[in-house]
């Protein structure tokens, strides 16, 4: 169990920043390509609203990857990626727990926490050895 832990926090690390990786990216497309020439407030208010979307739409394909990576690698399936997809959310939710909560986004946090998990499972359940 210890090395299932392990191997979870190992692929949830790199998932947690390949995520943030995306926000950024999406955020920066936005700010050079559809609406350039606005002001810092202007990116930094469509920061805040589009960054949770962006975590649920890009943590899907991520979060089913890690759990198939995990189960690939330790074998199992969809409660090992169960497993990943524990490890990802504890450390998402220890970060908005310090960063002072949600606020006003439970609902948006509610989803992306329930579609990375899904994701999760059922990347450890098709990763699955038989």
């Amino acid at each position: 169990m210890v090395k299932l832990i392990l191997r979870s926090l190992a692929v949830a690390v790199p998932a947690m920043a390949l995520n943030i990786a995306c926000a950024f990216a999406w955020v920066a497309i936005y700010a050079h390509l559809i609406a350039p020439g606005q002001t810092e407030a202007a990116y930094q208010a469509y920061a805040m609203r589009a960054v949770p979307w962006s975590a649920v739409i890009a943590g899907v394909p991520i979060l089913l990857g890690a759990g198939w990576l995990v189960a690939r690698w330790h074998g199992g399936g969809w409660r090992t990626g169960l497993c990943a997809g524990a490890a990802y959310l504890a450390i998402d939710l220890a970060i908005v727990v310090m960063a002072g909560g949600a606020g006003g986004m439970l609902a948006i946090l509610a989803l992306s926490y329930a579609t990375k998990l899904a994701a999760a499972t059922l990347g450890g359940a098709l990763g699955g050895k038989s």
